[in-house]
């Protein structure tokens, strides 16, 4: 085809004969013959693969620009980091001024649950699924051993394992050579010479995170059972997660607005939190929990005398012992975390907290903005005090204040944007920041799929499509996702669906929506807002509840009234009209059966506003 072409154009070129038309269509049908050529070639490569969808990610990343690249550090032996590595912590908590106060005053109000905590014993059963729930990583540990390993000879190991873990409950012992991290320098940016532009990557023993998934359920189920978390923990807890924290923070702010309040939020930053975890301090704190004294040695010899080695270019360190901190890439220091930091909120009654993990948000209100500037910076002064006490550092260089309010705004506040768990916040809670950095992110994102299109089949397009472009405005979009300014949202993603479904510029593409299973950006909302309705149920009100009367809207759920109209686009008004629309028989059936139906019936009419399906009387039955 090529020769054609080339022959065409010496005609063309020699001879001025008019065969523009002919070069042309020949151009374009030899265009898409490499494309169907490279679409093949990759297909028949992914099938072949031992690991699909690692050799379909290989070709994805590969148009992306993206390449593993081994880390390379000039001089920097593999002693030199773990020297590094092991003093940071230790160096931070020197420069942290000692306290008087005694860190468990804050846990003495706190009513023991009837019974106390111990390890009770392991199954073969909880081992069998605790394994069959890792997840598959060929990653080996100090022992060589991987997770793919010990799935292979599971059925070897769940006796001698169960009786080994079973004992160590009974000695209150974790065994020492359980405790030994391997430590990978992950280069982030800056001199290469630079230990600290270093990323550490730990590796425990794949055994230990048995043993610590077996402490962790033990650990998570006595605390949620008796209601010991507080309530403004949204960090490593089932049923939590970033978007709840986040709607917990918006909530605060749009009720400050709703009464005419300003809100001045502390957006704290600590340094090193994980690795700066006082173990004294910790397991201080257990025992007001109802921790016994033996279940408080367990995780004392779980904590002390841990040790890492550091491995670079195949060299390995000597050992280094840490007694300070918790285990980067265990399971179980998370949770020991949420116990350490549990009692923040406590000290004061008068702000409101937000916590997930160490990002840890203190809002405070006022009628008045200096009102509002001088209790946030009371209740910082007394979260610092907090922070002091429990040997945490507070990076006063990055953490920030921002007064939000719907009245004009004082000139003294920051009137920057602020980024919270991956949301962008500004003072007036109007979302154009956080749409512009989506819109950017998409960009991009749209332009890969193009290039794509051209080497994958549309299957591999569709997994690309999800992962990077669907999954970056889908986030938190229950939180946002009302504002006026997602119309250029919407319209991207139009664009990077008609490109998967191989449509013309401006065509037509809701029924590709509906053929591709895609949720249009406004269904998406709707779909996020009715699952947070159904799952929070108990929170609402119905009018059957508020009286006797057999009215049509007596299951319906009780609006949230809103004095002022720009707090009405928030999400609880916009989440229980959707929820309303349902059919009674769809508001009835169980969580998974609901998720199922309602994404279906979403899918199936494409909404492309939210007046579309609020207008529609087609919502009945017969539809799901």
């Amino acid at each position: 085809m090529r020769e054609h072409i080339n022959f065409l154009e010496e005609l063309k070129n020699q001879y001025n004969l008019n065969v523009s038309e002919q070069v042309k269509n020949c151009k374009k049908i030899y265009k898409n013959e490499i494309c169907q050529a490279k679409i093949k070639s990759n297909d028949n490569l992914i099938l072949s693969s031992k690991n699909p969808s690692k050799c379909a990610w290989n070709i994805i990343n590969a148009q992306r620009g993206i390449q593993k690249i081994k880390t390379q550090n000039s001089g920097i032996t593999a002693d030199n980091f773990n020297e590094y590595f092991a003093s940071i912590a230790s160096n931070l908590v020197s420069g942290i001024p000692v306290s008087d106060a005694n860190p468990v005053d804050n846990l003495n109000h706190i009513q023991r649950p009837p019974t106390s905590f111990d390890f009770a014993e392991v199954t073969f059963n909880e081992i069998r699924d605790i394994i069959n729930n890792l997840k598959n990583k060929t990653s080996r540990d100090i022992f060589g051993i991987n997770v793919n390993l010990i799935k292979s000879v599971k059925n070897v190991i769940i006796a001698p394992l169960t009786k080994l873990i079973n004992l160590c409950f009974k000695e209150n012992v974790f065994p020492s050579i359980l405790k030994i991290a391997i430590i990978t320098p992950i280069y982030k940016k800056g001199d290469k010479n630079m230990p600290s532009n270093y990323r550490p990557i730990s590796l425990l023993p794949i055994i230990s995170k048995i043993v610590e998934k077996c402490i962790v359920n033990r650990i998570v189920n006595f605390l949620e059972k008796y209601n010991l978390f507080s309530k403004d923990q949204f960090g490593f807890r089932k049923g939590k997660n970033t978007v709840q924290a986040i709607s917990n923070l918006v909530s605060d702010i749009t009720n400050a607005f709703t009464n005419l309040e300003y809100d001045a939020v502390l957006f704290c930053d600590l340094s090193k939190a994980f690795d700066c975890v006082d173990h004294g301090v910790l397991l201080r704190k257990l025992a007001p929990y109802g921790f016994s004294p033996d279940s408080v040695e367990l995780l004392r010899s779980y904590l002390e005398d841990r040790c890492q080695i550091v491995r670079v270019d195949g060299k390995e360190s000597g050992r280094s012992y840490v007694n300070i901190g918790i285990p980067q890439g265990s399971i179980l220091g998370p949770v020991l975390f949420l116990v350490y930091i549990n009692d923040l909120p406590m000290i004061d009654n008068s702000a409101h907290y937000t916590i997930f993990a160490d990002d840890t948000t203190v809002a405070f209100r006022s009628k008045t903005f200096e009102g509002a500037l001088e209790g946030s910076m009371a209740a910082q002064m007394r979260a610092c005090d907090w922070f002091r006490t429990n040997k945490l550092l507070l990076n006063e260089d990055k953490t920030r204040r921002i007064i939000f309010s719907m009245r004009n705004l004082h000139k003294d506040n920051n009137l920057d944007d602020i980024n919270f768990l991956g949301v962008c916040l500004d003072p007036r809670l109007q979302w154009g920041g956080h749409v512009d950095r989506v819109g950017k992110r998409l960009a991009s994102s749209l332009f890969l799929l193009r290039n794509l299109a051209d080497n994958v089949s549309p299957e591999i397009l569709k997994l690309a499509y999800f992962a990077l472009f669907h999954t970056h405005f889908s986030y938190a979009i229950e939180v946002w996702g009302h504002s006026a300014d997602t119309y250029r949202i919407f319209r991207l993603q139009r664009k990077a669906v008609r490109l998967l479904a191989g449509l013309r510029f401006r065509e037509d593409c809701r029924e590709a929506f509906k053929s591709l299973g895609i949720l249009t950006l406004p269904s998406l909302f709707i779909y996020r807002n009715l699952l947070n309705v159904k799952s929070n149920n108990e929170l609402y009100q119905t009018h059957d509840d508020l009286h006797d009367y057999n009215t049509r809207n007596k299951s319906k759920i009780v609006p949230i009234h809103y004095r002022l109209k720009r707090c009405q686009s928030g999400q609880g008004y916009w989440s229980i009209k959707f929820y309303n629309k349902l059919p009674d028989k769809v508001k009835n059936l169980p969580f998974k059966n609901f998720k199922n139906k309602v994404r279906v019936f979403l899918i199936k009419n494409a909404y492309y506003s939210f007046n579309e399906y609020l207008s529609s009387d087609h919502v009945n039955e017969a539809d799901f």
